[in-house]
């Protein structure tokens, strides 16, 4: 199987040698998704950066023909505990069934940069 790699443009990290998705038959995997705009500015609420987040995340999954349809597992950094609420409010806008929503694992973390909110995740696409 040949393995594909993505770097979305404006979320490369730095002048690493990392791409930001990487797929191996239906296997998807993402680096760190990060809730800013495509040029790296940060919105100041987290509600924003979770947003965000998702939208990259659906962006990043696209360019290796996968969708948030095919995500099994997420994985979330929060900045803050009481942060939850925002995080479960932009999770239900995107995963809206629970009976068909994948599983999902949050840890408060040190982020950075002025992050508040980060994930990777895991997608199998068939198709």
């Amino acid at each position: 199987m040949r393995r594909t790699s993505a770097v979305l443009e404006g979320m490369a990290h730095g002048a690493q040698p990392i791409p930001n998705v990487c797929r191996v038959g239906s296997l998807v995997t993402t680096g760190n998704v990060g809730g800013q705009h495509p040029g790296g500015e940060l919105p100041d609420t987290l509600a924003a950066q979770c947003r965000l987040m998702f939208e990259n995340l659906a962006a990043m999954l696209a360019r290796v023909g996968a969708g948030l349809e095919d995500v099994v597992h997420v994985n979330v950094g929060l900045a803050d505990r009481s942060g939850r609420e925002a995080l479960n409010d932009a999770w239900l806008a995107v995963f809206p069934d629970g009976r068909s929503c994948p599983t999902r694992i949050t840890r408060v973390q040190d982020l950075g940069r002025g992050l508040l909110v980060q994930c990777d995740a895991i997608a199998c696409c068939e198709r």
